[in-house]
């Protein structure tokens, strides 16, 4: 099951789909424009995720680099925190 449109992580019913869509036994992707998204969250609900999108919009100028904020860009954001989840779901499953 792939969850997208808008920003997954803001509708509020998100645990409750994905606790109910695991215990089905559905594989769940998320596509997440990560703006709303911290180490935390992706914590509390990475088992339950087959794996994590994040959709990289903006100027070149931003999103060139992700591993470092680039001065005057109001939408970039240091990634370095998202590069050890993929580690996470292997750990928990």
């Amino acid at each position: 099951m792939s969850l997208s449109g808008g920003e997954p992580f803001l509708y509020r019913g998100l645990d409750r789909l994905l606790h109910g869509s695991a215990d089905l036994g559905y594989g769940i992707n998320v596509v997440t424009n990560g703006t709303v998204l911290t180490a935390r969250r992706l914590s509390e609900v990475a088992r339950l995720l087959s794996f994590v999108v994040v959709s990289v919009d903006g100027p070149r100028s931003c999103t060139a680099s992700l591993s470092r904020p680039v001065r005057g860009c109001s939408t970039c954001v240091p990634w370095r925190w998202l590069a050890g989840a993929a580690t996470w779901g292997r750990m928990w499953r």
